[in-house]
């Protein structure tokens, strides 16, 4: 994200990140915020993951973390999850949850995963309601990865309220339907897009 290493000096840097796991693991953005101060909202559902998130920003007081997911509307709904307490698939990288059964089950791969999912009722708060709460008027950088979400939560977010100068969210699991629709959308949007890896980087 060479983009990123351009902006990292900009004053009061903003980020939203949805699916923030333990804050560390496979995260693209940890090290610019430890390195450089970013302020912003991290969004987790998962107890679990959501405690280690919490030990990983103990100290940093401009991070806010938000136990919930976003959803199209505010209210509850069912998240799959790989068993946590299952030392074996954190281990391998079962740190997996997602909305979609279909989409969690992609990784059976791992030994264990598709005997060892649970469900969970999580609650959700939409984008507007997340705005509201935090007083967020602009992002410098949105990123989500919630394993199969990525392409709704695009379809609902608001581009007339906040458009985030950058954004980063996961492909890997939309059709290729949805990669296209999601493509124009942003490019109507104004935003030029790259594909890195699972994910595509729109700026």
């Amino acid at each position: 994200m060479a983009l990123l290493d351009k902006i990292q000096q900009t004053p009061d840097f903003f980020f939203i990140q949805i699916g923030g796991n333990d804050g560390k693991r496979g995260d693209p953005i940890y090290p610019y915020i430890i390195r450089y101060g970013w302020k912003g909202i991290i969004v987790e559902p998962t107890q679990y993951w959501f405690q280690k998130l919490s030990q990983t920003y103990h100290h940093h007081s401009h991070i806010r973390l938000e136990n919930a997911a976003i959803a199209e509307i505010d209210g509850e709904k069912t998240l799959y999850q790989v068993e946590p307490r299952n030392w074996y698939l954190r281990f391998i990288g079962g740190s997996l949850s997602s909305f979609s059964l279909n989409t969690l089950l992609k990784h059976k791969w791992r030994p264990g995963l598709k005997n060892n999912i649970v469900t969970n009722a999580v609650p959700c708060l939409s984008f507007k309601t997340l705005f509201a709460k935090y007083h967020v008027t602009k992002i410098d950088l949105l990123v989500m990865d919630t394993e199969g979400y990525d392409y709704t939560l695009l379809q609902h977010f608001d581009f007339s309220y906040i458009r985030p100068i950058m954004i980063l969210y996961e492909h890997k699991h939309m059709s290729e339907k949805e990669e296209k629709t999601c493509r124009l959308l942003l490019e109507e949007n104004g935003y030029r897009l790259e594909k890195q890896g699972r994910n595509t980087f729109a700026y």
